[in-house]
């Protein structure tokens, strides 16, 4: 695998992390907009609303799948993606690889927790996804 590619099969993890944080704000929406149509509606009083209120429990259904499958997809995802990082020999490189790709720490925050500059950091992450074995 190129360096490339190990970078892009590293990200997978993250990139799936933001996209069911993506469909929970979708989530989110489409219940507010049920909840509040179902509240204006009132009891008895047509106005129309049912067909939204009906509209938002579908999408909210269709979502609550989505975030399930992607959440099944994520856990795969980040054992491999852990138990290809923990097959590294030095453990500054497992750290590094591991707060980068699968704690989502930013790569300032990395670099201040250990004492070193992000272009330290940069490095380090750059020989360790060199060594990565996929």
């Amino acid at each position: 695998m190129t360096y490339e590619e190990k970078k892009e099969f590293l990200s997978g993890y993250i990139e799936c992390k933001r996209q069911i944080a993506a469909l929970i704000r979708d989530w989110e929406y489409w219940l507010n907009i049920g909840t509040s149509m179902g509240a204006s509606s009132g009891e008895g009083h047509g106005g129309g609303t049912g067909s939204k209120v009906e509209t938002a429990a579908v999408k909210i259904a269709d979502i609550q799948r989505e975030i399930e499958f992607n959440i099944n997809d994520c856990d795969k995802l980040r054992k491999e993606v852990r138990n290809t990082v923990e097959r590294l020999r030095t453990s500054k490189y497992k750290t590094a690889l591991y707060d980068i790709y699968i704690a989502g720490i930013s790569r300032d925050a990395a670099a201040n927790e250990r004492g070193i500059s992000v272009g330290r950091l940069n490095a380090m992450i750059h020989r360790a996804i060199d060594q990565l074995d996929i």
